[in-house]
């Protein structure tokens, strides 16, 4: 597809800018690993929460989190959404407004956790949560169909959280949306080297400084953390959208091949020339895939077949 002029103006922003891309470095993340450790546990404030109808606060345990729509939903389907942010950052604006725009379109409920992040919790930490908050969520509503959706980090805990529940036995999500994925926190696909001049958001050695907190004790190879290694038998559909200027683009090509061998039915969708997280972005390209989104939420025909690969 065409790239609009709006993208373009974004990707050389970023390219010529930098901001992004120091943020994500190795440097810049042992740095705010140093703080929150000096800070300790902190609670999340929701960012301009005047600007936010229908949301509000609730407590599983030591976890928050977010239930969107709740008293306005009419649609019988129910949402987690996880947020990105290398398992070390929280939420930001933009991951709210995206909420709230499927949430506007889908008139769903929807549950966002803040769940726990490095360096002061692992990987073992956050998916105790959040399968507690799935059980409570299916108990709530044991009729309903559950649709996970969740962007970088929070991609690839939808892929992972989907396979612990298969092994627990709990029942499985509908439908599995991934919005450029993390998928493996070792960082060793060799394609990586070859995008990352491309990808103006994300540094690859960041990353790996973030995914030796988040494993804790497990193999950075190890299913539990990398969710590529994971089962995918099983599961519910899954759906990835991602930009071919993302270093991360290279794992989901992994899992897309995986899943052909094993004869798994995949929704991909590439965008060429669009960046980490593209869907988040003000920019026209963003429209087609939330039209495709809100098209699974509110079940009805998963998108156009001759835009997707299986």
């Amino acid at each position: 597809m065409r790239r609009s002029f709006r993208g373009v103006l974004i990707e050389r922003a970023l390219k010529i800018l930098g901001v992004v891309k120091r943020t994500t470095h190795e440097r810049a993340n042992r740095r705010k690993i140093r703080q929150i450790m000096k800070k300790g546990k902190y609670l999340y404030q929701l960012p301009f929460s005047k600007f936010f109808k229908n949301i509000k606060l609730a407590v599983l345990d030591d976890m928050i989190y977010y239930i969107i729509n709740q008293d306005q939903a009419k649609n019988p389907n129910k949402v987690i959404y996880f947020h990105g942010g290398a398992y070390l950052n929280q939420p930001l604006l933009f991951h709210w407004r995206f909420i709230q725009k499927i949430a506007k379109n889908t008139n769903t409920e929807i549950w966002a956790p803040i769940y726990p992040k490095i360096p002061l919790y692992t990987a073992k930490e956050a998916y105790e949560r959040l399968i507690k908050l799935y059980q409570l969520l299916i108990s709530t509503y044991p009729n309903n169909e559950i649709i996970l959706i969740g962007d970088s980090s929070g991609g690839g805990l939808v892929l992972g959280l989907a396979q612990k529940l298969k092994n627990f036995n709990l029942k499985q999500p509908r439908d599995l949306i991934m919005i450029s994925p993390w998928l493996d926190i070792s960082m060793t696909n060799p394609l990586i080297k070859d995008l990352e001049p491309y990808d103006q958001m994300l540094n690859p050695n960041g990353l790996k400084v973030c995914g030796d907190y988040w494993r804790g004790e497990y193999d950075a190879k190890d299913p539990f953390v990398s969710p590529l290694y994971g089962e995918l038998t099983g599961l519910g559909k899954i759906t990835i959208f991602i930009g071919t200027y993302d270093i991360l683009y290279a794992d989901a090509l992994s899992l897309l091949d995986r899943a052909k061998r094993e004869g798994i039915n995949i929704d991909f969708y590439p965008y060429e020339y669009m960046p980490h997280d593209f869907p988040l972005f003000p920019v026209p390209e963003v429209q087609e895939a939330l039209d495709t989104i809100i098209r699974i939420v509110n079940n009805y025909n998963k998108g156009k077949e001759d835009d997707s690969e299986v």
